[in-house]
């Protein structure tokens, strides 16, 4: 029986059940094989503390997702489908493991941060001091 996500190992379940299915997919998976290579504890444990932070109230996440994301973008050419398929294997492992009001915020979020993500990586408008933040510069 599915219960709603309440604890840090509710989160970790919900992440490493999420990078299964994505590392395996055929339009994006390459991509986290690409970012995170070997580092694969290191990126996990930053996924635990980003949703901790973001569905339990944790703060233990400290880090600036859209300027890695610009970061990325400017290596690996991202598209809105990159973020769709992201979407659409969130929601879907969330729904596989939890039901309840934060499974449903989970999904919301998820749903947001794909918006707000593929919104500013992708456009061609981003002011040039965030182009330059996320290139190092």
């Amino acid at each position: 029986m599915k219960k709603d996500i309440e604890s840090r190992a509710d989160i970790e379940l919900l992440v490493q059940e999420f990078y299964k299915v994505v590392r395996q997919d055929p339009e994006i998976g390459y991509i986290f094989d690409y970012i995170v290579e070997n580092r694969w504890e290191k990126h996990l444990d930053k996924m635990y503390r980003f949703w901790s932070s973001l569905l339990l109230a944790e703060n233990s996440y400290d880090g600036n997702p859209m300027l890695k994301h610009i970061k990325l973008h400017e290596r690996i050419p991202l598209t809105y489908r990159h973020f769709d398929v992201w979407l659409q294997i969130w929601t879907n492992t969330v729904n596989t493991h939890f039901t309840g009001l934060v499974a449903q915020e989970a999904i919301f979020r998820g749903t947001m941060i794909k918006e707000m993500m593929s919104s500013r990586v992708i456009s061609e408008d981003l002011p040039e001091f965030i182009k330059q933040r996320a290139m190092g510069i």
